[in-house]
């Protein structure tokens, strides 16, 4: 990641929790206002939202997704697919993780797919001209290692929704 893309990334983290502090109402009716490079989502029925990063592997054909938040612990929800446009994908052992840390360094809580149980990831518009994918997400991913970290056995990511501009 070159130094303007992390100047980039930086301002945009400000921005976004700027906005979000400002502009925080407790309305379940409201729609979700997605905007460009940012999911949002209910982990374990909480608002889950942050940033995004998409990225194409076009020598395998593999589209990755991260989603992103730091509000002191950084969070990173992975998934991968081998894509093919617009469509539902299911998301199988190995394709799908998530894991939090402390000082973006020490891993204090892994979490994966449980075994014969899948999660489900949609691309819903995708405009390989500009770069640009939307879609959906829902899945439920198991701990499998923790270091004092007091999150639950189970995470449950459900409604998430994406928008983003493809990176190779």
């Amino acid at each position: 990641m070159s130094v303007n893309e992390k100047k980039n990334m930086k301002t945009a983290l400000f921005l976004f929790m700027a906005l979000s502090i400002f502009s925080c109402k407790n309305d379940k009716k409201a729609e979700p206002k997605l905007h460009a490079e940012n999911y949002t989502s209910t982990l374990n029925d909480q608002a889950w939202n942050g940033l995004m990063e998409i990225q194409r592997n076009d020598q395998d054909d593999s589209l990755t997704f991260l989603a992103i938040v730091q509000p002191g612990n950084e969070e990173v929800l992975f998934m991968r697919i081998k894509f093919d446009g617009v469509g539902s994908y299911s998301l199988n052992k190995g394709q799908a993780s998530y894991y939090s840390t402390v000082g973006r360094d020490v891993i204090v809580s892994r979490y994966a797919l449980a075994p014969h149980v899948t999660g489900q990831l949609t691309i819903t518009n995708y405009d390989a001209y500009h770069k640009q994918v939307e879609g959906t997400f829902d899945i439920s991913l198991v701990k499998n290692y923790s270091n004092g970290d007091k999150k639950p056995d189970t995470l449950r990511f459900r409604n998430g929704l994406f928008k983003g501009k493809l990176k190779n």
